[in-house]
């Protein structure tokens, strides 16, 4: 597979319906996709056409269950030609008990040289991690797709989940957010052939 190197500039996205009401059913339309992927092939400068896109996978990693899913999807995503980098893959053992700098610019470097960030926010509240992983990201204009999964994001009344605005409006400035594995296949696929087709 080549080598494809992108370059990230500013670019202008849609806003979701507001911050406080971030889970109306207008942020997922088909319209504010396409202008994201506008706004990403625009902010993106592929020197080699053909090659897959560098994925981070950002999530929760402690928990069985949270380490299951996280294979799972990358899993699926190499699947279909996907370059992903899963931190829970790294080459720290428990027994190494690798310090928290080590740690940081690991992760750091590896968000860097992603062209995407995939950032899971189901954990209430969002995964300290997966926050400073969003900033990261943010601070260098990278693409993020936020995937929330949790069947309660949409309800406005009893039993709202709320998610730091501080947050999503990294997420709203630099991407968008989708609610099913499905649609995140869907955006990166739609992504990935916009992109070879230039």
């Amino acid at each position: 597979m080549n080598d494809i190197y992108f370059s990230h500039q500013n670019c202008s996205l849609p806003k979701c319906s507001s911050v406080l009401e971030p889970y109306d059913s207008t942020y997922l339309t088909a319209s504010i996709r396409d202008s994201f992927i506008a706004a990403k092939l625009g902010s993106i400068g592929v020197c080699t056409l053909g090659s897959q896109l560098k994925i981070y996978w950002a999530n929760a990693l402690f928990s069985d269950a949270d380490r299951a899913f996280n294979k799972r999807c990358a899993e699926e995503l190499r699947s279909v030609g996907y370059e992903v980098f899963l931190p829970q893959e790294t080459p720290f053992t428990f027994d190494e008990a690798p310090s928290n700098e080590e740690i940081y610019e690991a992760d750091s470097e590896a968000i860097l040289r992603s062209d995407v960030l995939v950032a899971c926010i189901d954990q209430f509240p969002i995964d300290a991690g997966v926050a400073c992983e969003i900033g990261v990201a943010s601070n260098a204009q990278i693409p993020i797709i936020a995937l929330y999964t949790d069947i309660r994001a949409k309800r406005k009344g009893p039993g709202k989940m709320y998610k730091n605005q501080y947050v999503l409006g990294a997420i709203e400035k630099h991407g968008m957010m989708v609610h099913s594995v499905d649609s995140l296949l869907d955006t990166l696929r739609e992504i990935q052939s916009s992109l070879t087709s230039k």
